[in-house]
């Protein structure tokens, strides 16, 4: 009786029981497109920007946590609330307190979407929220209008080192083009591409902090054109190309460039074997890294790869060691735990 009589309880509760005059329980949220411009019916991924949302349903309509929330708690006797063990735990352990409507939330909300919207090429989007009322209760209108997205014009470039530039323009493929729409999010991905591609070309010093973007629009033809920099490394004046200066193998030993009788040079690749016998052409045949080769990270990640499936190693670790003579060449140090 008492399993059959809870959802009873909970149902029979009202969900305002606990909202103060004055206050308005938030209910629903919309989105609502007011003006459509260019066949736009919607922006993807909008609705996730809105973080002032209603309490939890479950089955689309019952709001249970709320419900247990409010069943368990005395609008009028706060002390009796904090005394029983019971209420307590259902309150604060499975019920959802009551979300209340407020407008600084909304407003944050209304700025989330116009701040996405710009990221998506909507340079002249508007939003406005719209309260409506009924009784305790409250739905919240997000009142859209897109306007015109912009879209790329042309796309100039700013790289000063004339070699970096040259690799940049004959080497790299944009994923960014005139005539595509303004979207940060590509951009952020072409920081994170060109990065890639820095580093697979030796640039080991390489960051996405050196690439900027700055955009110059007309708001008559909805135009934008893109100016791209690449700046040279504040230390050196220019992006330095690195390559491979040594590579040691150590197996369950510390980090160190020493040696000691147990260890062994072939075809240029020091291997300390710290009394593991294991015959150093396995390892140089699965360790993708060359002498006097340009750094790769994609070499790195496969020389990972390829010592990991020989079973042998619990541990892994390469480390890309400035020369401390010449910053342009790396030491490379594999240290493996057995």
């Amino acid at each position: 009786m008492i399993i059959l009589a809870l959802p009873i309880v909970l149902f029979s509760c009202k969900s305002t029981k606990l909202v103060n005059k004055g206050e308005h329980l938030l209910v629903k949220n919309n989105i609502v497109y007011d003006s459509i411009v260019n066949d736009v019916t919607k922006v993807s991924g909008v609705e996730s920007q809105v973080k002032h949302i209603p309490n939890r349903r479950i089955l689309g309509t019952i709001r249970f946590h709320l419900s247990v929330y409010n069943v368990a708690s005395k609008k009028r006797n706060h002390p009796k609330n904090e005394k029983n063990k019971v209420r307590k735990y259902l309150r604060e352990h499975v019920g959802e307190a009551p979300i209340l409507v407020d407008s600084q939330l909304v407003q944050s909300s209304a700025k989330n979407i116009q701040d996405y919207l710009i990221s998506k090429g909507y340079f002249d989007a508007t939003v406005q929220p719209e309260y409506i009322y009924k009784r305790k209760k409250a739905k919240v209108k997000y009142h859209i209008k897109t306007n015109h997205v912009y879209h790329y014009d042309s796309i100039q470039y700013y790289i000063p080192d004339e070699d970096f530039a040259n690799l940049f323009k004959t080497k790299y493929k944009s994923i960014v083009g005139p005539g595509a729409a303004v979207n940060f999010d590509v951009l952020n991905i072409e920081r994170s591409k060109f990065t890639d591609f820095a580093k697979n070309k030796g640039y080991f010093y390489f960051k996405k902090d050196y690439i900027t973007y700055e955009l110059d629009t007309n708001q008559v033809s909805h135009k934008a054109v893109i100016k791209t920099a690449i700046v040279n490394r504040p230390e050196e004046g220019k992006q330095i190309k690195c390559f491979t200066n040594s590579i040691h193998f150590i197996i369950d030993g510390k980090e160190s460039f020493s040696t000691n009788d147990d260890s062994v040079r072939v075809n240029g690749i020091l291997y300390t074997r710290n009394g593991y016998n294991l015959n150093p052409n396995i390892l140089e045949k699965y360790c993708f890294i060359e002498l006097n080769k340009p750094y790769s990270t994609n070499n790195i990640t496969k020389t990972y790869s390829g010592l990991s499936s020989l079973n042998l190693f619990e541990f892994i670790d390469i480390k890309n060691v400035p020369n401390a003579i010449d910053s342009s060449k790396l030491d490379v140090i594999i240290n493996l735990s057995t």
